[in-house]
């Protein structure tokens, strides 16, 4: 059984390994966040958008890196949370740098944000160490953050992480932790890009991901044609939109054909209304008691 367990890991760690080699490095990943970043204009966004995720070859790297643009490191329906905060991602930006905290202090108070920090003092510096990474290695160090209990531990992953990135990348990781990418693309506007990137409409890219709640599974469907897979989840969060006047319940009906056969619901003034598989439907006053 001993033998059993350590043939299944050391597979386990070829998997790891080989997804690794084939997935996608970062630095493209955050050369195309700079570049949404440095203009304002919508569709030299969406190009660069477009170029960059039609261009990723796995499923795996599609929806990690359209997570990493929506600003977070974890599908919406994943409660885990990083738990790091400033004074651990300001150790590990002196770590990396080598810079005294004055420095940081001084820089912080230019350019008000820590991942501008980051990127001004760690730029300068020793040059990363270890391989390049990849967006694999950034879901997984993320994986392992979320995973590990106390700050010493925590401290030491952010360590790890941090050697192998440059100022840039080190600026888009700290962004990501801190949950603001602060690079001038909304939710709508990431859901334009994957519309664009893979010539979907872009009202059903825009529904999956109501549905869904994750920005990565939408991008995945929507390069694969399947958008219409997306379905509600119990008890996980779905993102909100603006609603739409309907003018009647046949129009309810041809909007959501799969949810309304033989259902009873609740109008505003409290009227219980039944909408039956033939299409016929009554309605009752507010029930009393």
């Amino acid at each position: 059984q001993d033998h059993d367990e350590e043939l299944k890991n050391a597979h386990d760690a070829s998997q790891r390994s080989a997804t690794h080699r084939v997935s996608d490095r970062f630095a493209n990943w955050v050369s195309t966040a700079d570049a949404v970043r440095s203009t304002t204009k919508r569709l030299e966004k969406l190009g660069f958008l477009g170029d960059y995720l039609s261009g990723l070859r796995s499923d795996d790297d599609l929806a990690i890196a359209a997570r990493l643009f929506a600003g977070t490191p974890f599908r919406r329906t994943d409660e885990r949370i990083l738990a790091v905060g400033w004074a651990a991602l300001v150790e590990a930006i002196l770590a990396r740098s080598g810079a005294p905290a004055l420095d940081l202090a001084t820089t912080y108070q230019e350019h008000a944000d820590l991942g501008d920090v980051a990127a001004e003092l760690i730029g300068p510096g020793p040059p990363p160490a270890g391989p390049p990474l990849r967006l694999a290695d950034v879901a997984e160090a993320f994986d392992r953050i979320a995973g590990t209990r106390g700050a010493a531990g925590k401290q030491e992953l952010l360590a790890a992480l941090f050697a192998r990135a440059d100022g840039a990348q080190a600026r888009s990781l700290v962004k990501v932790m801190a949950g603001e990418t602060r690079i001038g693309l909304r939710e709508g506007l990431l859901e334009d890009g994957i519309a664009r990137a893979f010539g979907r409409p872009r009202e059903a890219v825009g529904r999956a991901h109501m549905l869904g709640g994750d920005i990565g599974i939408t991008a995945v469907q929507a390069r694969a044609g399947r958008l219409s897979d997306a379905r509600f989840v119990h008890f996980a969060p779905i993102g909100m939109m603006l609603a739409t006047p309907a003018q009647d319940l046949g129009e309810i009906e041809r909007r959501f054909p799969a949810h309304m056969s033989s259902r009873t619901s609740t109008t505003a003034c409290g009227r219980r209304y039944t909408r039956s598989a033939t299409g016929s439907s009554s309605i009752r006053g507010p029930s009393i008691g």
